[in-house]
């Protein structure tokens, strides 16, 4: 893993939050009525099967009913709901000057959590319903995914999305329970994400707040799945001075991949911008440029990525991508704006 010095010197500190209120990603989203008829009705079962399959293993810990998760887990590899994701977002995307946000959502909309488990869905019934660790993997990617189309769709659950607004501790360690360890199945890498961190305190302030730290980690870390040219993808997290947490993905790189980064990109913080994609759409890691940049009232992307909030470098075999996230304290929340009740994601 990369140490600690190095982890410091990628970026400066400290760096300091201008917003004068904790941000929790409140204008994340879009009208449901910016997508098009097709994707919203692919959207009601798509999103229904991802609240079944969570709400399934709440009501049955601390037991858990291995064959009925294995079934709805399954149900995203298979046709209705694999064809209702496959084409999710296309017909909105042929609608006329469609505003970025909207391309940002879609984007998220697909990928996140609902990519891996797809992939998961296409693993045989008796491999997942013999395995409880994959089984809860794929419980969380569900969880994840149902709080990320309410960040971005308000409107789809009113009821959910309140209940995401409201105050409630979200600690770090669930973060680290889901990541460390995670691999896709069917990935061309085929590597696992190692967590290491030196933090151990509060994330979020709600599940909305957590929801858009996930848009971001998703983006990292699916995107250095996708192009490990390892067996590991390492996910670190340290606390640096003026009250921020420093979160660095790193993966190995291939003379391929460096030499289409040296020629495309030319310098880190170019992978953050709209269009800096290699196969993709260039639209998910430019999306977390605008999410720190809110987070610490920096006014837009292109300040975050100046002045060091999140960005990138390679060389020497690897490739790192950092950004930074205001350190929540509960105490001065409840003091503020914020009144807060302590309480695990799970």
């Amino acid at each position: 893993m990369i140490s600690r010095e190095d982890i410091l010197a990628l970026a400066p500190t400290p760096l300091p939050n201008r917003r004068p209120d904790r941000y929790v990603g409140a204008d994340g989203g879009i009208a449901l009525s910016e997508l098009h008829p097709t994707d919203r009705a692919a959207l009601g079962p798509l999103y229904e099967a991802l609240k079944h399959l969570y709400e399934q293993w709440l009501r049955d810990r601390p037991a858990m009913d291995e064959g009925e998760l294995a079934k709805r887990i399954r149900a995203f590899g298979a046709p209705p709901l694999s064809r209702l994701a496959d084409s999710l977002g296309d017909p909105t995307r042929e609608l006329d000057d469609l505003r970025w946000s909207v391309r940002r959502a879609i984007h998220d909309l697909r990928g996140g959590g609902l990519f891996a488990l797809r992939l998961y869905g296409g693993l045989p019934e008796a491999d997942l319903a013999g395995d409880p660790e994959t089984l809860l993997a794929a419980v969380f990617l569900a969880r994840d995914q149902a709080k990320i189309i309410r960040n971005i769709l308000p409107e789809l659950d009113p009821v959910g999305r309140a209940a995401d607004e409201a105050e409630k501790v979200h600690a770090i360690e669930d973060v680290f329970e889901k990541w460390d360890g995670f691999r896709v199945p069917g990935a061309s890498s085929g590597a696992v994400v190692r967590v290491r961190s030196e933090y151990g305190g509060p994330l979020a302030s709600c599940c909305l707040e957590a929801s858009t730290v996930d848009r971001i980690l998703y983006n990292l870390v699916n995107n250095a799945l996708r192009f490990s040219a390892g067996d590991s993808v390492e996910l670190q997290v340290i606390e640096i001075p003026g009250g921020a947490l420093r979160w660095v993905v790193s993966n190995r790189l291939s003379d391929d991949q460096r030499e289409w980064l040296d020629r495309e990109v030319g310098e880190g913080r170019g992978i953050f911008r709209p269009g800096g994609t290699r196969g993709g759409e260039g639209t998910g890691l430019a999306s977390c440029a605008e999410f720190v940049s809110s987070a610490f009232g920096l006014g837009g992307a292109d300040g975050a990525l100046r002045d060091g909030y999140l960005g990138a470098r390679w060389g020497e075999g690897r490739f790192d991508a950092w950004f930074h996230w205001p350190i929540y304290n509960p105490e001065a929340s409840a003091n503020g704006s914020r009144a807060v009740t302590a309480g695990r994601e799970r």
